[in-house]
């Protein structure tokens, strides 16, 4: 059973800080948030971001529109995902160092250490903090 739900999203990495207006499906281990992307470079771009509030905690980051994405981040494992752009896929490879994800009836938090590398050249260090904030009114059920 899912609960739905709606909320803010609040992320700040490397490549800046977002704030988003969100929808919200609650399980029992897991919460799937999407929303528009803000920022004007990737167009109409929807983000979905899957978390997975379990003993081995995952993230993964879908993104479809006219910048596309997959990848996972999976505390101590390496993934493969990609960006599709006009121009081209880029493939990336996500090597989690560290992933915590905190929840409650109000919020989810998660906070995550990784290298992402981009074609098999450059890699990038992030450090990425993500917040969920719940509306208090309830849900409805699915």
């Amino acid at each position: 059973m899912m609960n739905v739900r709606h909320g803010t999203i609040k992320i700040e990495s490397i490549d800046g800080f977002v704030q988003a207006h969100a929808s919200i499906l609650e399980g029992s281990t897991r919460v799937v948030v999407k929303y528009k992307e803000p920022f004007t470079n990737m167009g109409d771009t929807q983000s979905t971001i899957t978390f997975h509030v379990s003993i081995n905690p995952s993230v993964q980051i879908t993104r479809k529109g006219q910048v596309s994405s997959k990848y996972a981040f999976v505390r101590h494992r390496k993934t493969a995902g990609y960006y599709l752009f006009p121009e081209g896929q880029l493939d990336v490879q996500v090597d989690t160092h560290e992933l915590m994800i905190m929840r409650t009836e109000k919020w989810l938090r998660a906070k995550i250490d990784a290298e992402m590398t981009l074609d098999k050249t450059e890699t990038i260090k992030q450090s990425i903090e993500i917040q969920v904030d719940f509306n208090t009114a309830e849900g409805r059920e699915l």
